[in-house]
């Protein structure tokens, strides 16, 4: 064990000490944290008009209308949607008297520069949820949902059907609007998180094991008693423990941006406020946990396939090209369709793995997508992983 130990510092030190990895990964830290900031655009131009022909206009910067988005959020947070939240909504679009508001263009300025209280609903049900805000009633939106739901249930077989259905009555209704908060741009983020993740990983990872052929020390290091498993394990060690450091390192450079511009709130939002048809029992901030968790899981499973082609190829470049080409290639690999939703692309594509209805049949019960895909990338790890040892061991044979 102490050998171990003292192995695993060593090959710790030498990971540390790549600089094109820290050139890298400081690199797609700036990106991420750049991608993260809300944007600051030139604004927008918001003007109404009075009874009496009297127009008020104003511009509001991106920065302002976020504000102004998260005050009236924040100011009607905690309040069921049922048809008394619905009714207030109707008459917040009506305006309170005093300004023609005849065209939606008219209620969204109208939301802005005199009552933002329920601008986050009208937001969602206008642009999310494609309804009209100002006529929706509380059983249309909740019909709405269940017809689309109803939809999507179509081609199921009636055991999934009735598991889904044992799901939906686990969403509580109505549902209770709440601020969000930093998780719904979180959420959105994902995908541009699962492309960099494998780039990173490749290039912390991609020497792990080729350097001892590139420096031409194989021989020398092959002739030292603890030069197989001993070794092995250290270096798989070091590559693991730099692959999540890294992506623990990527996830915080994202969310440490949202969380200062949107705020800690917001853990418990319904997930459906932003997913209206996920039939997921889920907070939006549950889910974000189980995003960055399918996100190392695939970051490390990425490092293990960057490990294999190190140690099986011999060559830093090939370990280097394999996962980021495999990552720009996934969307040809021509996979039936409940298979394809493992794929990152599909995976990570914002909250679309949260209104899947695809189910794995398993012994007395069904499992979904978010159930399956982090196991199915530990197991890929894994197995990649026993091909590091493999091929090691044969080269340590043939060394």
């Amino acid at each position: 064990m102490k050998t171990l130990r003292t192995l695993y510092r060593y090959e710790l030190r030498k990971l540390l000490s790549r600089r094109p990895a820290w050139i890298v990964a400081i690199l797609l830290a700036a990106i991420t944290i750049h991608t993260a900031l809300p944007s600051h655009g030139a604004g927008s131009t918001f003007s109404v008009t009075d009874r009496s022909g009297q127009t008020v206009e104003r511009v509001l910067s991106g920065a302002e209308q976020r504000a102004a988005l998260a005050e009236g959020e924040r100011r009607i947070s905690g309040q069921p949607m049922d048809e008394a939240f619905f009714r207030n909504l109707r008459a917040a679009c009506a305006g309170n008297g005093q300004y023609e508001l005849r065209e939606h263009w008219d209620q969204v300025c109208w939301f802005y520069l005199v009552d933002n209280s329920y601008l986050g609903p009208y937001s969602l049900l206008a642009y999310e949820w494609n309804l009209d805000p100002a006529t929706t009633t509380a059983e249309q939106f909740y019909q709405a949902r269940q017809e689309t739901i109803r939809a999507q249930m179509g081609p199921l077989s009636p055991d999934e059907q009735s598991f889904w259905t044992d799901m939906e009555a686990k969403v509580e209704k109505p549902f209770v609007y709440r601020y969000g908060g930093w998780y719904p741009e979180f959420l959105h983020n994902v995908y541009g998180l699962s492309s960099l993740l494998p780039l990173l990983a490749a290039v912390c990872l991609c020497g792990v094991f080729s350097d001892e052929r590139r420096v031409r020390t194989e021989s020398l290091l092959f002739s030292c008693r603890q030069s197989r498993l001993p070794l092995f394990l250290a270096k798989l060690l070091a590559g693991l423990t730099c692959a999540l450091a890294a992506s623990l390192g990527i996830l915080a450079f994202c969310v440490l941006p949202l969380v200062f511009s949107h705020g800690a709130e917001g853990f418990q939002a319904p997930l459906q406020l932003w997913e209206s048809a996920s039939s997921l029992p889920l907070t939006v901030g549950r889910a974000v946990l189980l995003m960055m968790g399918l996100l190392v899981l695939y970051a490390l499973a990425c490092g293990a396939l960057s490990m294999l082609l190190s140690v099986a190829t011999k060559n830093t470049l090939a370990a280097l090209l394999g996962p980021v080409l495999l990552m720009i290639l996934q969307a040809r690999l021509g996979l039936p369709g409940q298979a394809a939703e493992y794929l990152p692309n599909q995976l990570f594509n914002g909250t679309a793995v949260f209104r899947s209805f695809q189910l794995v049949s398993f012994p007395g019960t069904f499992l979904t997508v978010l159930q399956v895909a982090p196991v199915l990338y530990a197991v890929l790890g894994a197995g990649l992983l026993a091909l590091c040892w493999l091929c090691w061991r044969r080269w340590a044979v043939q060394g």
